[in-house]
């Protein structure tokens, strides 16, 4: 089991920011960008250089990593760089808890 993995629920949604770098390619690029934009799951940002960025949301974290896989194999993207993960209910359960409990 990785850190991640140890620190994740299976019934967590996820929100992840991504950032894809696709091809020099007018048309394969088009394509690509078409297809991201047409995913339920995915917003996509402004780009930067080659890169654009993409707001990734998902059920749990397994979906998230399929989803990461599924985005290296669209024609057209070269890389696929995670920038962010949250996992939104540990952040509810984190939030919900005292940042200090004293021991009596």
């Amino acid at each position: 089991m990785n850190r991640s993995e140890a620190h994740e629920s299976p019934r967590d949604p996820v929100v992840g920011g991504v950032l894809v770098r696709l091809t020099d390619n007018t048309v394969l690029r088009e394509s690509a960008l078409a297809t991201l934009a047409e995913h339920p799951a995915l917003t996509l940002g402004e780009a930067i250089g080659e890169w654009w960025t993409l707001a990734v949301e998902a059920e749990n974290a397994s979906e998230g990593r399929d989803l990461h896989g599924w985005l290296a194999t669209v024609p057209g993207v070269e890389w696929v760089e995670v920038v962010s993960v949250h996992f939104v209910g540990m952040a509810d359960e984190a939030a919900s808890k005292p940042a200090v409990e004293v021991m009596a």
